[in-house]
């Protein structure tokens, strides 16, 4: 007796799990309420980089074909340009590397022994060298 109030407990226990996972694996309706929208997998969206606000709207896009504006977009790339990379972005209205050229600073007005005037020319010489390499090093940055 035991036994069958049990097998059918079970069965009762059985059939209503069986009716729940029914009616969950049956197909939606048109209609789907909030709650069944949560449970959708989104979609893969990869990572694209933000571009900066500043600098895009400051550059016109540039347009194809016989009514283009290449010319008003160079301007304003080369404003851009300059604005963050200095120097280098001189490239786009020279379309050549700009390279700045040394002038020795005179230090005879100031009192100085040769040795010391010698010594602050050789220091400016360096300092324009590093500059020129950090130019040639930040080349692939433009």
């Amino acid at each position: 007796m035991i036994l069958k109030g049990l097998a059918a407990y079970v069965k009762i226990a059985f059939a209503s799990a069986f009716l729940k996972l029914k009616r969950y694996m049956a197909p939606t309706s048109t209609t789907e309420t909030k709650a069944d929208a949560g449970d959708k997998k989104k979609t893969f969206r990869p990572f694209v980089k933000k571009q900066d606000k500043k600098a895009a709207s400051k550059l016109p896009v540039l347009k194809y074909g016989k009514r283009n504006n290449f010319a008003k977009f160079k301007v304003a790339l080369t404003e851009v340009a300059l604005e963050e990379y200095g120097d280098m972005g001189r490239l786009i209205k020279k379309e050549s590397y700009y390279l700045p050229t040394f002038t020795a600073p005179d230090y005879s007005g100031m009192g100085l022994t040769t040795d010391e005037a010698r010594k602050l020319r050789i220091n400016a010489m360096k300092a324009h060298q590093r500059k020129l390499e950090k130019m040639t090093d930040e080349r692939h940055k433009l």
